[in-house]
């Protein structure tokens, strides 16, 4: 598969639209009994997934690298394995009746993952919180029954509906509407940009003032560049949080991650980072996090695969 090749997938009953490049061998045959059979696995290293809900909500989502479309003959009969993401940063309202807690807000990635056969494919919903300290994380999961899917489902859809989380503590009050009309409009704007370009995937998420947090603002963005080679994902806007030592404490956000992609087979990388801390930032600490790295990927279905090369395989499999 040419990797400059894009695969478009319109999914039934009007769930999305699915959008992707990537690499991979496929055996393309025919024959008197099939017409036209496949064999073979396409991994995705990028893409989008437009998901939306009948035609109440169409929100642009990133596909997670290393998602797989694969045959197994029948060409209409695929099975699917890609995972969709959604980033955000939502705020702790909902979940905790700690006031100075509240206002903070934390990233997080709201996963669509898509299984089962491509024409009718198994939904299933998740959330992650990355870079996030744990005694927060602990907060969150422990007021979200992340064992129940459909509680995972109904937080996973309203945070990216309403960029919040689903209150589930008695005293979290009732929905602001202002809000609600607010994140519906930023979703209608990420959507229309979303078809602008796919080279570059824009979103924008405002928050007006209310009783416990200031009017708040971050734009999101990410792109591919150089063949695919450089990768940028980043936020930046202004955030505010209220707590017992800073009442009126506003943060500028430069959360940023670059990714160079070394080698042609995607496994070598150097990277680095600056993100925000929650948590120092309310106790007037450090306020940011920066970090570079190197990596090595590769994946194996047997500890043999993982130490042996690709040519010697492919000559041990012509002998047979």
């Amino acid at each position: 598969i040419n990797p400059d090749a894009e695969v478009e997938v319109s999914l039934p009953d009007q769930m999305g639209n699915l959008r992707a490049s990537g690499n991979g061998n496929l055996l393309m045959g025919m024959d008197p009994t099939k017409p036209f059979n496949m064999a073979g696995t396409y991994t995705l290293t990028k893409g989008s997934f437009l998901f939306q809900i009948k035609n109440l909500l169409r929100l642009p989502m990133s596909i997670k690298e290393g998602s797989r479309i694969y045959w197994t003959g029948d060409p209409t009969d695929a099975n699917i394995s890609v995972s969709a993401v959604y980033k955000t940063r939502a705020p702790l309202k909902g979940l905790t009746v700690i006031p100075e807690e509240e206002g903070i807000r934390i990233p997080v990635e709201c996963i669509i993952r898509l299984g089962g056969k491509l024409m009718n494919p198994d939904m299933s919903f998740g959330i992650a919180l990355p870079n996030v300290e744990e005694s927060i994380k602990s907060l969150v999961f422990s007021a979200i029954d992340t064992n129940n899917p459909t509680v995972v489902a109904e937080q996973t859809i309203y945070l990216m509906v309403m960029n919040q989380f689903k209150p589930v503590v008695a005293s979290a009050g009732s929905v602001d509407v202002g809000t609600t009309s607010v994140a519906l409009v930023t979703n209608q704007i990420n959507s229309w940009l979303s078809q602008i370009t796919q080279k570059v995937n824009i979103g924008v998420n405002y928050r007006p003032p209310s009783s416990s947090t200031q009017q708040e603002f971050d734009v999101a963005v990410s792109t591919q560049l150089f063949n695919d080679r450089l990768l940028i994902d980043g936020t930046f806007g202004m955030n505010s949080y209220n707590s017992a030592s800073f009442s009126q404490s506003a943060t500028i956000v430069g959360d940023i991650n670059i990714e160079y992609i070394l080698t042609k087979n995607r496994r070598w990388r150097v990277h680095a980072y600056n993100r925000t801390n929650t948590l120092t930032i309310l106790n007037n600490n450090s306020p940011y996090t920066q970090g570079v790295g190197v990596t090595y990927q590769r994946d194996f279905s047997n500890f043999r695969d993982l130490f042996t090369s690709k040519k010697k395989r492919e000559k041990e499999k012509e002998k047979l």
